[in-house]
């Protein structure tokens, strides 16, 4: 699982680092969750764009489709 995190968290910042959008990334270990907060467009202090949040378990709870659904968004990102 170690692995899954360290890859989300090197899209994380590749989509940072090349778009426009931001993305933060949050690590639950109490109960063992990953969450992304997408920032399209970028991040603003006063939000006027669209903000959605991902998550997925690495516990007992694990569905590689919430994973595949994270890492899938991030791609589209990278293409947007």
């Amino acid at each position: 699982m170690t692995n899954k995190i360290l890859k989300l968290v090197e899209k994380v910042m590749e989509v940072n680092e090349n778009t426009k959008h931001d993305v933060f990334f949050n690590i639950v270990p109490h109960v063992k969750r990953c969450d992304i907060r997408i920032y399209k467009g970028g991040w603003e202090k006063e939000v006027r764009n669209k903000i959605e949040d991902i998550h997925f378990y690495y516990n007992e709870y694990y569905k590689k489709e919430d994973y595949d659904k994270m890492i899938n968004r991030l791609e589209e990102l990278l293409n947007d």
